[in-house]
């Protein structure tokens, strides 16, 4: 079988075997709901997926701003002698820190 092209020649065309010719209009009705349900998803998903690394590219430019501002107010504090972050301790830490002072002052003793 020939078909011709825009400039009249002959193409020739390839035939699918016996053997699987009657899933060729199978085939032609699904791919193209296939190509459009690709479409749809892979652009769906692209998009999420360029969203979600745009967030997280701007929180950890805002997490780098807040660290910048807790470190100017520790030192800020350091210079007025105030308590500042790292100072703050859990209740656990506390506890450690009162006994072992309470062994360390009466060492001292």
């Amino acid at each position: 079988m020939l078909i011709e092209n825009l400039s009249g020649q002959a193409l020739p065309t390839t035939t699918l075997p016996e053997s699987i010719q009657f899933v060729q209009p199978l085939v032609d009705v699904i791919q193209p709901l296939i190509f459009k349900v690709a479409l749809l998803l892979g652009g769906l998903v692209g998009i999420y997926l360029l969203l979600l690394f745009m967030r997280v590219y701007y929180e950890r430019q805002v997490l780098g701003v807040l660290k910048d501002i807790r470190y100017d107010l520790d030192q800020l504090n350091l210079h007025y002698k105030l308590n500042y972050s790292k100072q703050r301790q859990g209740r656990l830490m506390r506890i450690v820190a009162k006994i072992l002072s309470y062994f360390r002052s009466s060492k001292k003793k």
